[in-house]
């Protein structure tokens, strides 16, 4: 529940300036922001617009959010959880190089070193198959519909359109 909570308020907080530009005021672009990032975060495919979030086309940040939000609903909160993890202790393992690098450093220039800072094990948390399937799945068809959605649409609705507008439209 905090991991969803926290998505979503990010995901508003986020989007906020974005829809302060198409709505009226601030609490109507709060609402929407708001409903919004539920709405991805769920994979709900709701939307307040009559266009979905098609005035938005051209706005990486909300796209972005959006994209996000979904694929991190996707995920579901125990495979975004061993990533988040997997991330952290990376995290740590570059600080620990860094610190003993920094300690052998000192103890050849003459010093006795950091002795405070001493390097943690790295605990490696291995995946399970659940998460192994999920974002194996979700990698594939992410990368396999971006591609087929290329190919059908090379010469349909982005015809004359130079490559970078292709891939990434205003």
């Amino acid at each position: 529940l905090q991991m969803t909570l926290a998505a979503e308020a990010l995901g508003a907080i986020v989007m906020y300036r974005s829809m302060l530009r198409v709505e009226g005021g601030p609490a109507r672009a709060a609402y929407s922001s708001v409903f919004h990032s539920v709405s991805a975060f769920c994979n709900a495919g709701f939307s307040l617009y009559g266009d979905s979030l098609a005035r938005f086309r051209g706005d990486p940040t909300v796209m972005l959010t959006v994209s996000v939000l979904i694929i991190m609903g996707g995920l579901g909160y125990a495979v975004v959880a061993l990533i988040l993890a997997a991330g952290w202790d990376r995290t740590l393992m570059l600080k620990d190089r860094l610190h003993s690098g920094l300690s052998r450093l000192l103890r050849t220039v003459g010093g006795k070193g950091l002795p405070f800072l001493r390097a943690r094990p790295v605990v490696r948390r291995p995946w399970g198959l659940h998460a192994r399937l999920v974002v194996g799945a979700t990698a594939t068809l992410l990368i396999f519909g971006a591609l087929w959605f290329y190919w059908v649409e090379y010469d349909k609705s982005m015809a004359g359109m130079p490559l970078g507008r292709r891939c990434c439209p205003p």
